[in-house]
């Protein structure tokens, strides 16, 4: 059973190298919650990014890039690990 007692924070991250492809501002939500399984607690993070598909966007994209870019979700929740 998970619970979200432990919190959630607001991120912007800002990645400031002039010539590498990830600079830039990436905003996401880290959310940290308490897991009990089997009598066992442990702790359990996520991040959420919300308008994931926003970080995808480029110019002059083709077709086929644009209707992969809409298969993405817009908002995403993965575990970090």
């Amino acid at each position: 059973m998970l619970s979200w007692t432990s919190g959630f924070v607001y991120c912007l991250l800002m990645m400031v190298e002039p010539d590498s492809a990830c600079a830039g501002e990436y905003e996401y939500i880290d959310a940290v919650c308490d897991k009990e399984e089997s009598g066992d607690k442990s702790v359990e993070c996520y991040i959420m990014y919300i308008d994931f598909q926003a970080q995808f966007e480029i110019a002059r994209a083709a077709q086929q890039y644009n209707a992969a870019l809409k298969a993405l979700p817009m908002v995403f929740m993965g575990k970090s690990t």
